[in-house]
């Protein structure tokens, strides 16, 4: 009889946790506002992402919450903001290729294309050249730095799209190569 009950007693209890486990919340919210920002980021919402960086940057003032929420205000169409800011988080950290590659990225967009191609061989340094996306940003900003210059033939169809790969890793898109690509998969 008592193993009859008590086997009746772990079947009830396994089961009650079964059911517990099914109506488990999701996750909590990261506690960390810049791996708050990051997520956000990833989720293509700047304008929320740009709060909980600020959040990191008023609670630890970090480099990376700095980098987080330029990175937030050029998504925005704040180019002016997001360079103060990257300015200031090169300030605490020369050697954060996040940050020199969004730099890069902001100069690239105001059509200074020389301080862009400076801004992402640095990042590039930074990395040991491990990171394509960066390469390809080097690539695109020559290759505008010598329209610029005459040396090729115009790039101005192109109209190139600044597309994100991760938290503060953009690369360069040709508008033109990214609509054929929509096009041959429909």
């Amino acid at each position: 009889m008592r193993a009859a009950a008590a086997f009746w007693l772990s079947t009830a209890i396994v089961a009650g946790c079964a059911q517990i486990d099914a109506a488990a919340p999701p996750p909590p919210q990261p506690s960390d506002p810049v791996e708050l920002g990051k997520r956000l980021l990833a989720q293509n919402r700047p304008d929320l992402a740009l709060d909980a960086f600020e959040r990191g940057i008023s609670d630890v003032g970090g480099a990376e919450a700095l980098t987080g929420a330029a990175v937030s205000l050029l998504k925005l169409g704040r180019g002016g903001e997001a360079r103060r800011l990257l300015e200031a988080a090169l300030a605490r950290d020369p050697d954060l290729a996040v940050a020199r590659n969004a730099l890069g990225v902001y100069h690239y967009e105001a059509g200074r294309y020389a301080a862009a191609l400076a801004e992402f061989r640095r990042a590039d340094e930074l990395t040991g050249g491990a990171d394509p996306v960066i390469a390809l940003n080097i690539g695109v900003a020559a290759a505008a730095l010598e329209d610029r210059a005459g040396d090729k033939p115009k790039l101005d169809a192109f109209d190139y799209d600044v597309i994100q790969y991760g938290h503060g890793v953009y690369r360069l898109v040709p508008r033109a190569a990214e609509t054929t690509r929509e096009e041959n998969s429909s």
